[in-house]
């Protein structure tokens, strides 16, 4: 017998939802407040297209990281990310609308000999005051900005680079951000699937003024995996597409003990093209947070409620399928998480960051608590080289 969609048993669902809301916003009061859908605005890399012309420069981006996760389920298993990215470019503004940013990527996992990987990268930007098209390596990852579901953050520190084609438009009022990653390329007879991932990511706001912030985003995703020229019999070919929506509120006091209120409230869903292959062809999610920042760091709770969810690219707590090597093929067809997060951002300066979070969380669907922390040094350093005499 078919399972009765949990979105459509009529009252009760929202009486649980109001009572999951309830909970939020119990456990943030005795907290003290809260920040919402994750700030990693401390790990982007500062941009450079704004120099000046014919400039030189070295950028010598490194980040560390320890990361564990003490997690003891079966859709996901804990796990340790010790290690850090090691990431140096020469930058140049060849034009007034043109800068090329070329360099080395390199990964080292500690209590690992040697490096784990070394990539070399190449960034092409036309650009101007609002408008720039990046062809090679991408402001990816935790850069465009999506949600946790659709983006996992630990791809920051396992799958950093994106690689292909970006286009974003940023104005006083509305952003857009269009990408194409070509993840895994084949050649005739290779034994593996080519992966792409693209999307289109935009916001909107609807208020902005120094008290309020009121902001509409929305994202729709790609993911396909397959290929005509491999040789994997019986690997199945198939894509995803996501979309959400939300809205996105925050109040400001500038100066008092608690500096920003954030709520934040998402609907996402997902569907397979084609004949489906994947356990789940179809599936959705509600993804409230809610947060307080201020002196003492940022304060922050979730609320995620996933049916059917599935997204080779999110976060894997968010998942109906397992990850778990001890675990293959297992499933939870719905997945309900209650999240806290304690958040603390250092800047010493704009190039130098250490960040602290402690992310506690219980399943509401297996009565279990887990927890992960994690520190992270961000440095963003550029150095002038000189001028380069032009002909």
């Amino acid at each position: 017998m078919q399972s009765q969609h949990p979105l459509a048993k009529g009252p009760n669902v929202l009486g649980r939802l109001f009572l999951r809301l309830g909970m939020l916003v119990a456990c943030l009061t005795l907290a003290g407040g809260a920040h919402a859908q994750l700030d990693n605005s401390s790990f982007y890399r500062a941009r450079l297209d704004t120099l000046p012309l014919h400039e030189l420069g070295l950028r010598t981006n490194v980040l560390g990281y320890f990361k564990s996760n003490e997690y003891f389920n079966r859709i996901v298993e804990g796990y340790t990310l010790p290690g850090y990215q090691l990431w140096p470019t020469l930058h140049y503004r060849a034009h007034e609308h043109l800068t090329v940013e070329a360099g080395v990527w390199l990964q080292k996992d500690f209590g690992r000999a040697g490096l784990r990987r070394i990539e070399p990268t190449l960034s092409l930007r036309l650009h101007d005051e609002h408008r720039r098209f990046i062809f090679g390596t991408l402001e990816g990852t935790v850069e465009h900005g999506l949600i946790e579901p659709l983006m996992d953050f630990e791809r920051l520190l396992e799958q950093r680079l994106e690689n292909g084609t970006q286009l974003i438009m940023e104005y006083p009022r509305w952003k857009l951000d269009v990408w194409s990653d070509w993840m895994r390329y084949i050649v005739p007879a290779d034994t593996f699937q080519e992966q792409f991932f693209g999307g289109i990511y935009t916001h909107y706001d609807l208020l902005k003024d120094p008290a309020v912030h009121l902001r509409l985003p929305i994202t729709a995703t790609f993911f396909h995996q397959g290929g005509q020229i491999d040789v994997t019999p019986g690997q199945p070919v198939y894509t995803l597409t996501h979309f959400s929506g939300g809205l996105e509120g925050a109040w400001f006091w500038p100066g008092g003990f608690v500096d920003e209120l954030q709520v934040k409230a998402y609907y996402t869903y997902f569907f397979e093209w084609n004949n489906p292959v994947n356990v789940y062809p179809e599936g959705n999610g509600w993804y409230l947070n809610a947060a307080v920042k201020g002196k003492f760091g940022t304060l922050m709770a979730s609320y995620w409620k996933g049916y059917q969810f599935l997204m080779p690219t999110g976060g894997r707590l968010y998942r109906s399928l397992t990850s778990n090597v001890d675990n293959p093929g297992y499933t939870e067809q719905q997945r309900e998480l209650l999240i806290f997060r304690i958040l603390s951002d250092f800047h010493i300066g704009d190039q130098y960051k250490v960040v602290l979070r402690t992310e506690p969380h219980y399943d509401i669907g297996n009565r279990k608590w887990e927890y992960a922390f994690a520190t992270y040094v961000h440095f963003d350093p550029y150095f002038v080289l000189g001028k380069v005499k032009r002909p």
